[in-house]
């Protein structure tokens, strides 16, 4: 059953909004039934052919990459600010400078 859970969501969704709609006449059912398609061969793509979870796992290290860039690059502007020891240490543990926490 846990198998079903997102397809239940997902078809619980749809009937959502088709009962929210104004004009039911208006809704294209092939356009909703080619994104469906196009969702469920993406997962499989994903999830059970090799090199598709290979592609996704070049990307996921890609944006890593990036992220550590992002945070070497706050910690030369900002400093002793991005190290979240030295702000526990400032401020308490229980503050944040937000922008900051966007960075890292």
């Amino acid at each position: 059953m846990e198998r079903f859970i997102g397809i239940i969501g997902i078809v619980v969704i749809f009937l959502i909004c088709y009962g929210l709609s104004n004009n039911r006449k208006a809704i294209n059912y092939k356009t909703i039934g080619m994104g469906f398609l196009l969702q469920i061969l993406l997962a499989l793509f994903i999830f059970k052919f090799p090199p598709g979870q290979k592609l996704f796992m070049l990307i996921g290290e890609f944006i890593r990459k990036i992220l550590e860039f992002a945070y070497e690059g706050g910690t030369f502007v900002f400093g002793p600010l991005m190290n979240n020891s030295r702000l526990a240490e400032l401020f308490g543990n229980n503050y944040s400078i937000f922008a900051l926490q966007l960075i890292c």
